[in-house]
C-alpha cells in the first residue's frame, strides 16, 4: 500500500479524464464498507436469541 501524500501526489499528476477513476474508487470503498456493516448487521441478527428461538421452534415441528 502506498500512504496518502504518494497517492495524492500520484493522482495530481493525472489528467481529468483519468483522475475522474481515482475519485469512483472513493465510492467503491464506500460501496465496500457499507456492503461489510450489511454483513455484520446479518451475522447478528442470524446469530440472536429470536434466531435461535425460531430454529429451535422449527426443528420440533419438523421432527413431528
Amino acid at each position: 500500500m502506498l500512504n496518502v501524500p504518494v497517492t495524492a501526489t500520484a493522482v495530481a499528476g493525472l489528467p481529468m479524464a483519468q483522475a475522474g477513476v481515482a475519485a469512483a474508487s472513493h465510492l467503491a470503498w464506500w460501496l465496500l464498507a457499507a456492503c461489510g456493516l450489511l454483513i455484520g448487521a446479518i451475522g447478528l441478527i442470524t446469530t440472536s436469541r429470536w434466531a435461535q428461538r425460531t430454529a429451535t421452534t422449527t426443528a420440533a415441528a419438523m421432527a413431528e
